[in-house]
């Protein structure tokens, strides 16, 4: 058969693997083709999740996107998509319908398979005489391909703090895919421009002063997916889209109370706040939310070059006391064993991830905090608040021999490389993997993060190579002898425009254990 012709029959299968969750009898009122008086893809398109064989397409429906409901009807609509092998769509080779229900904000998620392995595709949504902008899909390589792979990593998107130059960067850069360690949105505002002109970028254009409801979450997604260097950034590559704390509430834990509101009240608002994550980003229906709960952390093989596995250190994390009270680290002594970051569940299932045989050249642990010892580091987010978790995770790297293990992570606000010890209470054991934590694309350094604390930081932590207060975020280019990552920075990330470029880079040899700073 053509690559660029398929079969009816498996046109239908495929269309039909557009639907969301409710079968044919169960859609409501149904809109085909509703007229509109604006363009109803303003939000622009994306992919994500991708597979050796398949991708996730994403759009929103909001023809009046700073609405509640976007503008559209209270009906479900249906679209059309498309996917071709090349960007004028005159090689198309797949299409079908997809369902956008508003109970779930006119998203849709269309989980497309059959694709060829390791190469672009191109895509594009359609509804009535209306196009959206065409986005390029990548499927991961083959079953125990050994082809380099690019990718970029990105997270800490505050609106306010920058323009995005670093995203429209990273599109230009349009590696094999990205990604997103988390706080894509912030739940919060700051202060307004004339309030602290030196501090605020641009204003948000409406804005809660904290959002707690479902409406509140979707119009602030609304606002970051205006974002035109945003909207390149999620053309031009497929996500592997995770979060951390702000796409719900600076801090949260699933374990802990924020404050005096009852408990039923915050398992609403987490409830809506991971709604809204799943209804903007291209991940697949098995991440819709139960109510407050998901699962995020999930795993792809790229090709045989590395196994990705995506953490969630916010919904089963425990332990945020130590010896009963609230600090920056805790000691192994003053620990609770019982105390985690991933949960139980989490910790087997990466446990089984790690020891497969089919083992790749890189071990790839996708997460949001700081990992690495860093008692200095002034910030309860890390996994210094949980010294015997961390303990056996490390255990669990040397002991399984998976090979080449590579930490990514975010959080920070500034850029770490650090190497990961065996033993935190010997620095001289055993280098087990090495972590790369990216910048930010928009947050703020903390005020601290001087060059006088990073020089005391790497004195006091000779595990800690590279620290690095900029914006931007981290390229990285992976064979099967090297992973390098280069940090490029926004030079000035308050203006209009800027340039953008490479200011550090490290790197890790396979084999042997340990970052290089270039």
């Amino acid at each position: 058969m053509a690559r660029s012709t398929i079969d009816a029959g498996r046109r239908r299968l495929l269309g039909a693997a557009a639907l969301p969750l409710l079968g044919a009898a169960g859609i409501a009122p149904l809109r085909a083709a509703p007229r509109f008086t604006a363009y109803p893809f303003p939000l622009g398109v994306a992919s994500g999740d991708p597979s050796s064989t398949g991708i996730v397409l994403w759009t929103r429906l909001a023809p009046q996107p700073l609405l509640p409901d976007g503008g559209m009807p209270h009906a479900a609509v249906e679209i059309g998509w498309e996917i071709a092998e090349d960007e004028r769509f005159k090689r198309g080779l797949m299409h079908g319908r997809a369902i956008a229900f508003a109970e779930l904000g006119h998203t849709v998620h269309v989980e497309v398979e059959g694709l060829q392995s390791g190469r672009d595709y191109f895509y594009r949504f359609t509804l009535d005489d209306e196009r959206s902008a065409v986005g390029r899909a990548r499927t991961l390589p083959a079953p125990g391909a050994l082809q380099p792979v690019r990718l970029g990593v990105v997270g800490c998107q505050r609106y306010e703090y920058a323009h995005f130059h670093a995203l429209a960067d990273l599109a230009r850069d349009a590696p094999d895919f990205v990604y997103c360690y988390g706080d894509f949105i912030y739940e919060y505002r700051s202060a307004l421009r004339a309030q602290d002109p030196g501090r605020v970028a641009r204003e948000l254009p409406i804005a809660v002063d904290e959002c707690v409801s479902l409406d509140d979450y979707r119009l602030r997604y609304a606002i970051y997916r205006l974002d035109t260097n945003l909207q390149a950034a999620a053309r031009c590559a497929p996500w592997i889209a995770s979060y951390d704390d702000h796409e719900v509430e600076n801090g949260w834990i699933a374990d802990l109370k924020q404050d005096e509101r009852p408990s039923e009240v915050l398992l609403l608002r987490r409830a809506a706040a991971l709604q809204a994550w799943y209804e903007n980003q291209p991940v697949r229906r098995s991440a819709l939310p139960r109510g407050p709960d998901l699962r995020a952390y999930r795993r792809f093989e790229v090709g045989g070059l590395m196994r990705f596995s995506t953490l969630d250190t916010r919904l089963f994390r425990s332990g945020r006391f130590c010896d009963g009270k609230l600090t920056s680290a805790c000691s192994p002594a003053d620990a609770d064993a019982r105390h985690t970051m991933l949960g139980a569940a989490q910790e087997a299932w990466l446990a089984d991830g790690l020891k497969e045989r089919a083992a790749p050249v890189w071990t790839v642990l996708a997460q949001q905090i700081l990992m690495a010892q860093a008692h200095a580091v002034p910030k309860s987010d890390k996994w210094d608040r949980t010294p015997l978790a961390r303990q056996r995770l490390m255990d669990l790297l040397a002991d399984s021999r998976a090979p080449n293990p590579i930490v990514l992570s975010g959080d920070l606000h500034y850029g770490v490389a650090a190497d990961l010890k065996r033993d935190w209470r010997n620095l001289e054991s055993p280098t087990v993997g090495s972590e790369i934590l990216g910048y930010a694309v928009g947050s703020t350094a903390p005020s601290g993060a001087s060059d006088a604390f990073f020089a005391t930081l790497k004195q006091e932590n000779p595990h800690i190579k590279l620290a690095s207060r900029e914006r931007g975020w981290t390229r990285h280019t992976v064979d099967t002898k090297r992973w390098r990552a280069e940090f490029r920075a926004v030079a000035e990330p308050m203006r209009a425009e800027s340039a953008v470029e490479t200011v550090a880079a490290v790197s890790v040899e396979a084999g042997r254990p340990g970052l290089r700073v270039e």
